[in-house]
């Protein structure tokens, strides 16, 4: 019957034999067993499928070619009369054009199921598709425009939002779209999601731990003077989730980095104490969890406070700054390979020398150019423009030869 050869259907094309289920079709039809939305959904899915899949192995003009063939056969379930095309069937295409990149036949399409005597609406599926579109276009309307659809489910008559796991998703995603963009306003308007999000129906949707971290890493991406209030705000609240249960939501070593990052970019007096906190609390976690390897400390984090000190004017900065390369150093001997030192760390080490008021500055930046010939680190026109400013203006007490700076 119809359903025996629908999941011969299913199980054939899911495992990656397209043309095996094609034949299945075919054998279907010879014997008089009229196929349905169901079976020709199952076909439609496995062709889009095998063409994301092999999309970066395919030539331009096949790629045209697969495009062709999934609309072609999109257009014959839509226009036969003996099968109803569904909602699946159209977020089926939705989903090939948002993944193919084709920004514009993927709004034609959405538009095309908004319209009054369209057989089938968009449903949240449609529009998280269609918000993922945009935020993967990289067009520069990209965040206004899934923001927009996000509105028009909520103004949407009844509960746009039954399904709980995707409406968190639709928050989700036009945060990580904002954020994406890196507009100057973008970290307002995450944090307006976010209230939104807490707020809507007296708190039906609960921001998860992608919510949260999406929205300290909008504002670690801030010039905004507050970042860093905006910031621990929302790692308090988290923390306190945390601590009464929520277990998804304890705050990582990578939010406890954007913490120092938003930190190293503020001018306050108490940014290098702030940023060396969080920093403390990384390095802590790494030696008291089983953290696994890629959450271990990195050096962007070592760099991050170094400058968070050195931007605070504290005068204490320089010494910090050996306390934080200790600390960095301790995390190479363990073998953490995310510590090793690069070029923007040992960068930030010569600024916060040059800009510090010891005396005998050239010995200390001497000390540092031997632990970049240690490390293998190539000098480039910043690290030299801060030894110079350490050695003094026209002295630099070294020389380039090749890719090394060599003491004299």
């Amino acid at each position: 019957d119809v359903i025996s050869y629908n999941i011969a259907i299913r199980c054939i094309a899911n495992g990656g034999k397209l043309r095996d289920a094609e034949a299945i079709l075919k054998e279907m039809e010879r014997a008089g067993v009229q196929p349905n939305t169901t079976t020709y959904n199952s076909l439609l899915a496995a062709h889009v499928s095998e063409s994301i899949s092999k999309k970066w192995k395919r030539t331009i003009r096949e790629l045209a070619a697969s495009t062709a063939n999934i609309e072609k056969l999109f257009n014959e379930i839509k226009n036969d009369t003996r099968i109803q095309a569904d909602t699946f069937t159209y977020n089926t295409l939705l989903h090939f054009y948002s993944r193919s990149g084709n920004i514009e036949k993927a709004e034609a399409l959405l538009n095309e199921m908004s319209e009054s005597d369209s057989p089938v609406s968009p449903d949240v599926t449609s529009m998280n598709t269609m918000i993922n579109a945009y935020a993967n276009s990289g067009r520069p309307d990209a965040p206004e425009q899934a923001e927009e659809i996000l509105n028009r489910m909520l103004a949407q008559s009844g509960d746009a939002f039954s399904d709980t796991y995707q409406s968190i998703i639709s928050f989700n995603s036009v945060m990580a779209a904002w954020t994406k963009s890196r507009k100057p306003e973008a970290a307002e308007r995450c944090q307006h999601l976010f209230d939104v999000m807490k707020s809507y129906k007296r708190g039906k949707l609960k921001p998860d731990s992608f919510t949260y971290n999406k929205l300290i890493h909008a504002w670690s991406l801030s010039l905004d003077e507050n970042a860093p209030d905006y910031a621990e705000k929302v790692l308090e609240e988290m923390q306190s989730l945390y601590e009464r249960g929520n277990f998804r939501l304890k705050p990582t070593s990578r939010v406890l980095g954007a913490l120092v990052n938003i930190w190293s970019k503020s001018s306050r007096s108490n940014a290098g104490e702030k940023a060396e906190y969080y920093l403390r609390r990384i390095v802590r976690d790494a030696q008291t969890q089983n953290l696994s390897a890629a959450e271990q400390p990195r050096v962007f984090e070592f760099t991050a406070a170094i400058r968070a000190w050195a931007n605070s004017g504290d005068p204490r900065a320089p010494f910090k700054m050996d306390e934080i390369a200790y600390l960095l150093l301790q995390q190479v001997e363990r073998g953490n390979k995310l510590a090793r030192p690069d070029k923007h760390f040992f960068g930030a080490i010569l600024k916060t020398i040059a800009h510090s008021n010891i005396p005998d500055k050239g010995i200390y930046a001497n000390k540092v150019v031997k632990m970049m010939k240690d490390f293998e680190i190539p000098p480039n026109r910043y690290l030299i423009e801060q030894l110079q400013k350490c050695h003094g203006k026209g002295d630099t007490g070294h020389r380039l030869e090749g890719k090394s700076l060599v003491a004299e």
